[in-house]
């Protein structure tokens, strides 16, 4: 994911934003597992990319990109960089024939996650789709993963095409009955009660899940992460460490685990401020109350990063009639709960 656009993916964006294009919503930099495209229009099912001279050396890859989205039921529409820059309108009305045609269907209902209403979709004739024979199938394979050794499992498994039969008779004539769930106690990490349903049910709820969630994924935005393939704890870990790279916050470089510190630009910058106050204040050009405030603003922003050997070794090299000094010792007092030293606050021959 960039964090910047190029010249065409802007121009591109301006004339899509803010649903100008037959009210439909684009998100730009949209993620489909596993890729992100440029442009997409969920509720539409299409998607948009934009394409460098560079791509004329991968066209293999833009290829199979391309069949993997529409295996998904998207629409893809490619342009050239220079399409856009110099000929916006005949993109733009390629957009809009795309956008007016017969959109595939079902429709999943677009995020809400952003803000906008949109209208609900109807997704129609799926319970045909969670008794098929094959989709029960798949569902004993995902429910008995890395439990090929418990006993319930290699019971279901000796019968297993009798068993599955079974279940899906019972489904399609609605007289399915669920079982009672089994409670049991784990330790790790630490103490927890789990209700765990029969095996046979859990059968069942993998083959409901194997139909409803790629409709229900399609409508997430980009930043959900749970149980979802390839957007599990660890993408999630990822994920949050590229936003506090990326928006780190006022001055600051915030690791993991929350971590702060400051900026270098900012360390550099503060020194520079503390000097010429300094030397504005010996020349009269800077009051002191002028240098007071701004030397706290200092102090203020500093503080969450823990940079009290930064700040002591900035205000022992510069410092306006040992204003930073005393600020700094009154922080450290009223952290510790201490009252502080009357010498070192408003005492006038530290001054």
């Amino acid at each position: 994911m960039r964090r910047d656009q190029t010249d065409a993916e802007r121009k591109l964006w301006a004339h899509l934003r803010s649903r100008q294009v037959g009210g439909a919503k684009f998100r730009p930099q949209h993620f489909i597992h596993p890729f992100i495209v440029d442009f997409c229009c969920p509720e539409h099912w299409l998607v948009m990319e934009l394409d460098g001279g560079q791509h004329a050396m991968q066209a293999e890859a833009d290829q199979r990109r391309t069949a993997f989205l529409a295996a998904q039921g998207y629409r893809v529409l490619r342009f050239w960089n220079h399409e856009v820059l110099t000929d916006i309108e005949a993109v733009m009305e390629r957009i809009v024939t795309v956008l007016s045609s017969q959109r595939p269907s079902p429709q999943p209902s677009p995020s809400q996650g952003e803000g906008e209403e949109s209208d609900m979709k109807t997704a129609t004739n799926l319970f045909p789709q969670v008794t098929t024979f094959t989709n029960l199938c798949r569902a004993f394979r995902d429910a008995g993963r890395g439990k090929q050794d418990k006993p319930e499992v290699q019971v279901f498994a000796y019968h297993l095409e009798d068993r599955l039969w079974e279940i899906k008779h019972e489904l399609e004539a609605e007289k399915y009955v669920w079982g009672g769930y089994r409670p049991f106690w784990i330790s790790d990490p630490k103490p927890r009660l789990i209700k765990a349903a029969p095996f046979r049910d859990r059968i069942v709820h993998h083959a409901l899940y194997n139909v409803l969630e790629p409709l229900w994924e399609r409508s997430y935005i980009r930043d959900t992460y749970a149980c979802l393939r390839g957007r599990g704890t660890l993408a999630a870990v990822r994920r949050y460490e590229e936003f506090v790279r990326w928006l780190g916050g006022k001055g600051y470089v915030i690791y993991p685990g929350g971590y702060k510190r400051m900026r270098r630009r900012n360390v550099v910058n503060a020194r520079r401020r503390v000097k010429a106050l300094e030397v504005g204040y010996a020349q009269g050009e800077v009051t002191f109350a002028h240098a007071r405030s701004s030397i706290a603003s200092w102090l203020g922003l500093a503080t969450p990063a823990k940079t009290f050997r930064l700040s002591r070794h900035l205000f022992l090299e510069h410092d306006v009639r040992n204003i930073g000094k005393r600020l700094l010792v009154r922080m450290i007092c009223r952290d510790s709960g201490r009252e502080a030293m009357p010498c070192l606050i408003s005492s006038p021959a530290c001054m």
